[in-house]
């Protein structure tokens, strides 16, 4: 008990101390936001608006609940969760130089950066991790992305892996390499891809594994669209 307790304590110091650290951050920059702000909001993002990928919120199951507690369980606990429209291409560009077009097929949903709810005064779920989590959760899901290459859909999964462990490492690592790439923000994505090398995504990575093996989960390629959202 007395283990749980200081690690409970550690975790609480750790988690306050950061969100006190980001609060005087916060006010500390505000004055240079606002002086900087028209040239901070001229730069060109690096995916252009109509490339965004096209998402719809679902709903969240807190109304139906038969009492008060159920419902802040729900709202503690119950991420929103969100489906794609439509097929989403995003142009990945890989260690070596070469690119290709990856693709997370229409109807694939998902409650994208999976921050408990404590965390996400550090770091909002649909932020800047919206993109690259969309991205991750698809490959955790599946242990595979896709890729559109001479008008096919084909799988994308790197043949050298040769175990889970391998696999679980490459996507968490290829979470980091596309937020690199979309939002430039090395400090956030490092933090993420080190909470998945410590382990915070096993028990995710693992049920999906074991719902694959019952036939729970099946890979469907994904279905020609006239006007897919394309990011390059």
């Amino acid at each position: 008990m007395e283990l749980l307790a200081t690690l409970v304590h550690g975790v609480l110091y750790l988690v306050g101390g950061a969100a006190v650290a980001m609060f005087v951050l916060w006010v500390v920059t505000v004055p240079f936001f606002l002086l900087l702000k028209e040239k901070l909001l001229d730069v060109r993002a690096s995916i252009d608006e109509p490339e965004m990928p096209l998402l719809q919120p679902l709903p969240i199951k807190t109304a139906g609940q038969k009492s008060g507690f159920r419902r802040m369980l729900v709202y503690f606990h119950v991420p929103r969760t969100w489906m794609l429209q439509q097929n989403w291409h995003w142009t990945y560009r890989e260690a070596d130089g070469t690119t290709v077009e990856l693709v997370v097929p229409k109807g694939f949903a998902c409650d994208v950066a999976s921050i408990p709810r404590p965390f996400r005064a550090l770091f909002n779920p649909c932020g800047l991790l919206l993109l690259p989590s969309i991205l991750h959760d698809y490959a955790f899901k599946h242990n595979q992305l896709w890729k559109h290459e001479d008008g096919e859909f084909l799988p994308y999964r790197p043949d050298a892996l040769c175990c889970d462990k391998e696999a679980k490492r490459y996507w968490d690592d290829l979470l980091f390499r596309a937020g690199e790439q979309i939002n430039g923000s090395m400090f956030i994505n490092g933090f993420i891809r080190m909470l998945g090398r410590v382990g915070f995504s096993s028990g995710t990575w693992k049920g999906y594994r074991e719902a694959r093996r019952r036939g729970e989960i099946r890979t469907e390629k994904p279905l020609a669209e006239n006007s897919p959202a394309r990011a390059r």
